[in-house]
């Protein structure tokens, strides 16, 4: 049985096989961030993410447009503060390295 992992976040990381339960015959373990759920077929332009138990299907560059607008109003504010990273930043950067390293997320 495959089942299909995602982040904490719900951002789609991997396919993979569903081990086997060693104490109940027929029945499958699923580790926490995972779902039996098929995700649909995307273009490379677009990223899976898993909310309220369904894929929904983003656009990245309306999420790196978004984050970057976000980056930018949040630096003018924490111009003078030690620098913390928004949730939008970090999801940038990682489709960012994703897309420099030829990682399909």
């Amino acid at each position: 049985m495959k089942i299909y992992n995602y982040d904490k976040y719900g951002f789609f990381i991997k396919e993979e096989e569903a081990e086997k339960s060693p104490l109940e015959e027929d029945v499958y373990l699923f580790p926490a961030n995972s779902t039996p759920i098929v995700p649909p077929a995307v273009d490379d332009n677009k990223l899976l993410r898993f909310v309220n138990n369904e894929w929904e299907i983003l656009d990245m560059e309306k999420v790196e447009k978004y984050s970057e607008e976000e980056i930018n109003s949040e630096e003018e504010i924490n111009s003078e503060e030690e620098k913390t990273y928004s949730q939008e930043e970090i999801n940038l950067m990682v489709v960012k390295l994703c897309k420099m390293f030829g990682i399909g997320i």
